[in-house]
């Protein structure tokens, strides 16, 4: 089950999983769908099934952490989530905290199903995801040492050690600086990728904009690239019909004894005539008719290259 208190919480400032995407260093999640989340302008994210097992197994991996090293683990929810009190916009929702000589250890119990990513157990050999979330953790909590006990495979048990690094400390704390700085103002990241772009900006609006040169040139090497996709296209579509043609009835292909080719018959499907329906029963339909905003349209009026 996912903890709603937890996802509040994160709304209110930058966690240690957030720390990769906010600095722009995060393969999975990018700067704008980060703030996207924080400021509550995307859909909640789906659970799956990585998610589910990994909440799963931490308190097991967290046990026997424990039990190979002999630090016992402080069991009280509210010593695991904490503000920073120097840089209240950095939080943290701890795996695990002890302590040594009165000092704080954050432990981070993690998942994997493969070693990909992972060094020798001991050393700091992690993912740099992993590096910059310890990091933001040891910040918050005011530790100098992360301990990342892994469970690959479900049978490899690792534990890592990140330690503080001062240098590493102040990049992390400028970089989520400048990103929270942007998520107070409303000043969305940078769109890296077509569909971030849509997304960023979705609703069209009156005007005509003079393109710089630059972009100019880009509109004449999309119609460039489009005619060329275009004649690919065609050819493709011309060696699929002598294939096929040559296949007649027959839904396997071979050459020299080899499958080369497959053209099977798929399972029929139900589908629900909406038109009909709604002619039947316009009162009904109607109670689950909405309007659905619609969607803006790019079209390149330039068709020849220069």
């Amino acid at each position: 089950m996912i903890d709603e208190a937890f996802h509040a919480f994160r709304k209110t400032g930058i966690g240690g999983s957030d720390s990769a995407p906010a600095l722009g260093l995060s393969p999975w999640k990018s700067p704008l769908a980060l703030y996207m989340e924080k400021i509550g302008d995307s859909p909640p994210i789906a659970d799956n099934d990585p998610m589910l097992f990994g909440r799963l197994l931490e308190p097991i991996v967290l046990s026997e952490f424990s039990r190979r090293t002999g630090l016992a683990l402080v069991d009280n929810r509210e010593a695991l989530r904490q503000r920073s009190s120097v840089h209240p916009f950095m939080l943290a929702n701890l795996d695990g905290l002890a302590y040594v000589a009165d000092k704080p250890v954050v432990i981070e119990a993690k998942t994997a199903r493969t070693d990909r990513g992972f060094g020798e157990a001991g050393t700091d050999d992690v993912p740099q995801s992993y590096i910059l979330q310890a990091t933001h953790n040891m910040i918050v909590a005011g530790a100098d040492l992360c301990y990342i006990p892994v469970l690959i495979a479900g049978s490899d048990f690792r534990i890592y050690e990140v330690r503080r690094k001062p240098e590493l400390v102040d990049l992390v704390i400028e970089g989520e600086a400048q990103f929270w700085q942007a998520v107070e103002s409303r000043e969305p990241p940078s769109p890296r990728t077509l569909a971030e772009i849509n997304q960023r900006w979705k609703d069209a609006r009156a005007g005509i904009i003079e393109l710089p040169e630059g972009v100019a040139r880009a509109i004449y090497q999309l119609a460039e690239t489009r005619n060329a996709i275009k004649l690919f296209e065609g050819k493709a579509e011309e060696m699929e019909g002598e294939i096929k043609k040559a296949m007649q009835f027959f839904d396997v292909a071979t050459v020299d004894g080899v499958v080369v080719a497959t053209w099977k018959q798929a399972k029929p499907s139900t589908v629900f005539d909406a038109k009909a329906f709604r002619e039947k029963f316009p009162t009904l339909a109607a109670e689950f008719e909405y309007e659905k905003p619609g969607s803006r349209r790019f079209l390149l009026k330039v068709t020849n290259p220069l």
